[in-house]
């Protein structure tokens, strides 16, 4: 094995090989980094896609739920009436103890309208310390004639409103409901309303897909933009005293109203959503560890190191087989024909074959 370093030949050869070996790795980590790896971006991609979808459809089916139980109350006889004649019977039956009636319902404000805006009974309880809090301002600005959760005409009579609303309290799931009778008949009498705070809510869903989710409210961004979203994010950042700088190859813009900023072991998503007023101001923001890409750059670095040893092994394999079963054979050859040359092989050896490895020397005369 030592003649084969010093013979030319032998050089030539594993430098061939050398050379295989390396145009194999460079275009193995080639098809690895942009087939395998990237492919495993796209599973990380359409997870990360999946739990907003999940997030954002739990926020749609918590605000229905409302819905509903708002609905109930408000398609109501005892309703009805009750907006007419304010009957203590009505509140001694469905509110002597209102924070027992509403906490099992996740609701925590309640309003009863008149058509003229006009508050004939609420309740609203801080949901911490169980007491009764006087009506947000912010909120009370919109009970007027109208306005989004008073505006019930006869040719719309049934159709309720709700989502998601920010009031001074936090982001809160706002249900309004025409008041009506049992048989939905009208004209209404007024609006229903029901609020749910999120906070408690926002802790819940996160756990259905095992990450940590917040809601935010938007200035006025669009994602399709990605100056408007590097604003975003350096709004957010500044809010979480984040001193990272903002790269633009970090981030992802899905669609018009989601994105994805990278790090190294986490990410951030984030989707916009529409409020009550159907402006894109609800922010959904969920962070989570990157375990997809994780495996999928672990698998891309092992796939190349069994790419290198095998191919290694293969190679000196090749080359000592080689070696073995014909250039070890040639080089004999040569190191003979040489010393025949030299006369150093008198006549009788090589006529006889020499070191008897190549018998055909015999028929070699001069």
């Amino acid at each position: 094995m030592i003649q084969f370093f010093k013979s030319g030949i032998y050089r030539k050869i594993a430098l061939i090989f050398a050379i295989i070996i390396c145009l194999t790795i460079t275009v193995t980590f080639t098809i690895n980094k942009y087939v395998l790896l990237r492919g495993f971006e796209q599973l990380e991609e359409n997870e990360i896609k999946n739990n907003l979808d999940k997030l954002q459809n739990s926020i749609t089916l918590y605000a229905d739920n409302l819905n509903n139980i708002c609905s109930d109350w408000a398609s109501w006889d005892d309703t009805y009436a009750f907006i007419d004649n304010a009957d203590p019977a009505y509140i001694a039956s469905n509110f002597a103890d209102p924070y027992s009636t509403m906490r099992p319902l996740n609701i925590d404000m309640i309003f009863f309208l008149n058509t003229r805006g006009e508050v004939i009974y609420y309740k609203n309880f801080d949901p911490e310390s169980t007491l009764e809090e006087p009506v947000p301002e912010d909120l009370k600005s919109h009970f007027r004639p109208n306005s989004t959760f008073l505006d019930f005409s006869q040719s719309d009579i049934n159709s309720p409103v709700n989502g998601i609303i920010q009031i001074e309290t936090g982001i809160a799931i706002i249900s309004s409901n025409p008041i009506l009778t049992s048989t939905g008949s009208g004209p209404s009498k007024g609006a229903l309303i029901m609020v749910s705070i999120m906070d408690d809510e926002i802790t819940r869903m996160g756990t259905l897909v095992d990450k940590d989710f917040k809601l935010k409210i938007s200035n006025g961004f669009n994602f399709s933009d990605k100056n408007s979203s590097i604003s975003f994010l350096q709004e957010i950042f500044d809010q979480e005293n984040i001193k990272s700088p903002i790269s633009l190859k970090n981030l992802k813009v899905f669609d018009a109203d989601s994105i994805v900023y990278y790090s190294d072991n986490t990410y951030r998503s984030f989707r916009l959503a529409d409020d009550i007023f159907g402006a894109a101001k609800i922010v959904i923001d969920s962070e989570g560890t990157r375990d997809i890409y994780k495996y999928g750059l672990k698998e891309f670095r092992n796939l190349n190191i069994i790419v290198f040893l095998s191919s290694s092994i293969i190679v000196l394999l090749t080359l000592l087989i080689v070696n073995r079963s014909f250039l070890r054979r040639i080089a004999t050859l040569s190191r003979e024909v040489r010393l025949i040359g030299e006369g150093k092989i008198r006549r009788k050896d090589w006529q006889s074959g020499g070191s008897m490895k190549f018998p055909f020397l015999k028929k070699i005369s001069i």
